[in-house]
């Protein structure tokens, strides 16, 4: 996919992956998602909706395809890593300290999107980044839900065309979303 226009952006380096994505570095400082499967559902207006979450410690959503292009979102771009590689950097241990900084972040980051009224769903190791001068960012809300009444009707239109309990990670998935029930802030 090196070299590959989308809209106005041209594809380079693969900076990771995961169940449904690709993550790649484009030509101008974003990050651009792209799904692998071009047939891939994209609710936009809902991606759209949770690109309005204003944290320093969530990466920003800056733009989502169009419903005419194949399917894609352009992110900020965070140099950096993800906690997951961090942890392995560092033997799986990280001095209680550091540990507990990048944990308070994570909640922090958490607390903002719920005061947007959003959870996240998926949240692991991964979706954890940290740029070079150590701050930290949410990334990956394309699981996260509108937190309410929308919530309840996004989840129902789901459950009623896939089985949402398997979206996701299920090593890191809440109780409700293995059961198929309405998540909220306590889910996260």
């Amino acid at each position: 996919m090196e070299g590959r226009k989308l809209g106005d952006f041209v594809l380079g380096e693969r900076l990771g992956e995961g169940g449904f994505a690709e993550v790649w570095r484009a030509n101008i400082p974003v990050a651009v998602k792209v799904f692998r499967n071009p047939d891939t559902p994209m609710d936009r207006e809902r991606l759209k909706a949770l690109s309005k979450i204003q944290s320093d410690r969530i990466v920003r959503t800056l733009a989502v395809s169009g419903p005419d292009e194949e399917p894609y979102v352009v992110l900020d771009l965070v140099d950096g890593e993800d906690l997951r590689n961090l942890l392995k950097r560092e033997g799986g241990k990280l001095p209680p300290e550091r540990a507990l900084g990048l944990m308070r972040e994570v909640l922090l980051g958490l607390a903002d999107a719920h005061r947007e009224g959003v959870v996240h769903l998926d949240l692991k190791p991964e979706n954890v980044l940290i740029d070079k001068s150590g701050r930290v960012r949410l990334t990956d809300f394309d699981l996260g839900r509108l937190i309410g009444d929308e919530a309840v009707s996004l989840v129902s239109r789901s459950l009623a065309s896939e089985d949402v309990s398997l979206r996701g990670t299920v090593a890191y998935m809440s109780p409700e979303q293995r059961e198929g029930r309405v998540p909220d802030r306590r889910s996260d």
